[in-house]
């Protein structure tokens, strides 16, 4: 009750700031499922292929659009959250004007003109989330990449969450875990991006598994560094669980 009683009083106008943010959220998505119906994108297709569908642009800007307001969200209730905690009313008042221009980016992008989207708000991004492969000969390479910056954005409001939660009693323990998952998307995210979309887990998702993999196919090749081995892995445990010894 503590931490309870440390918030300023205005800090409900966070909490209703936040709120409205989320039931903006939940009126895109049902412009996204009209707009499914509507040109014919069916689940679990995220984004339409021109070739495939004549609609594709005008359906991807209004999915855009929506995808781009998820994505910024968890940086966004950060902001909030941390930032209300000592000036609410500022945060409150700024919160409530970000998300009047994601409104009106979005019904922009929803035109089915990208350049719409800027009418407010700030330039982000264009329709165009993956590359198709029989349109875009480095279709892979660009998805890769793309892809390893997708899985964090999706992993972000949960890690987020837990950390702020997990924190409060725990804060040495959640800084030690919050860096080693930090630096384990850091090497999922470059693995990803070689354009191999094993080598996105080169570390902290498949262990000693992944290390026998990765030696056979290395041979005798010495001047590979592998990131994934199990030595660079023990000592990176070692000073973790070092660090939730000296706290408890």
């Amino acid at each position: 009750m503590a931490g309870v009683e440390l918030l300023p009083r205005e800090y409900g106008y966070v909490v209703l700031a936040l709120v409205l943010y989320y039931f903006l959220n939940f009126w895109m998505t049902i412009q996204v499922g009209k707009a499914r119906k509507k040109y014919k994108v069916f689940y679990p297709v995220m984004y339409a292929v021109e070739s495939e569908n004549k609609d594709a642009t005008l359906f991807n800007c209004v999915q855009r659009g929506h995808q781009n307001s998820l994505e910024l969200m968890p940086a966004f209730f950060m902001l909030m959250i941390l930032g209300g905690i000592r000036h609410p009313l500022i945060c409150a008042s700024l919160g409530v004007l970000y998300i009047i221009t994601r409104y009106f980016y979005f019904t922009g992008y929803a035109t089915g003109n990208p350049q719409n989207r800027l009418s407010i708000g700030y330039k982000v991004f264009y329709p165009v989330m993956y590359a198709v492969e029989s349109e875009n000969k480095d279709a892979t390479l660009f998805n890769c990449v793309q892809r390893g910056h997708q899985n964090s954005l999706e992993l972000m409001p949960a890690f987020f969450m837990l950390m702020i939660l997990g924190g409060i009693r725990h804060p040495l323990i959640c800084a030690s875990l919050g860096v080693l998952y930090i630096i384990t998307r850091y090497f999922y995210f470059t693995g990803y991006a070689t354009g191999n979309p094993q080598n996105r887990l080169s570390i902290g998702f498949q262990g000693e598994k992944n290390d026998k993999e990765e030696e056979s196919s290395q041979g005798n090749d010495k001047s590979h560094v592998n990131f994934g081995t199990k030595t660079f892995g023990k000592k990176l445990k070692a000073k973790i669980w070092k660090a939730l010894k000296e706290e408890a």
